[in-house]
């Protein structure tokens, strides 16, 4: 069953890929240049708001030394580095623009690369972890090229 359940999953996660592709295409030579929204300060406040909960997220999990802290890091570098991208983007050729890319430059870039070296360092010593625990000897694979581990489904027996 949980193969069956990853081979949904990665093809759903390929379908989303390739169907993205045209999408973003169209957007790109369809959307307007200007857009004024009567939501704009509920979507950046409830943006800035997920940055709260990440890093309270991030935090909690960090200070119990649970392993949901590298979940925490990414979710937390993603948005991070959505939040740069935007504040940039959207501030272009106003009078924010300026303080948008120090910003970006200053702290939220290097906040987001920090959570994602962390995330990285710690799902390696993770992994080292187990490939100790299996017997294998050292060196250990580096990530990128590291199997998928995964644990058996007691259920499926």
């Amino acid at each position: 069953m949980a193969r069956v359940r990853r081979h949904v999953a990665l093809v759903g996660m390929t379908g989303a890929a390739v169907f993205l592709v045209p999408w973003v295409a169209w957007l790109s030579s369809s959307l307007p240049s200007r857009h004024a929204s009567d939501q704009w300060r509920l979507a950046w406040t409830g943006f800035d708001a997920a940055l709260v909960l990440a890093f309270a997220a991030t935090a909690w999990t960090g200070w119990r030394n649970r392993q949901l802290v590298i979940t925490a890091l990414v979710v937390l570098g993603t948005l991070l580095l959505c939040d740069a991208w935007f504040d940039v983007t959207l501030s272009w050729g106003t009078g924010e623009q300026a303080t948008s890319i120090v910003t970006a430059v200053l702290a939220e870039v290097p906040f987001a690369v920090l959570a994602l070296l962390i995330a990285h360092r710690l799902l390696h010593e993770v992994t080292h972890y187990v490939w100790h625990l299996e017997g294998r000897p050292d060196p250990v694979v580096p990530l990128h090229r590291l199997p998928l581990i995964v644990v058996p489904d007691v259920h499926e027996h």
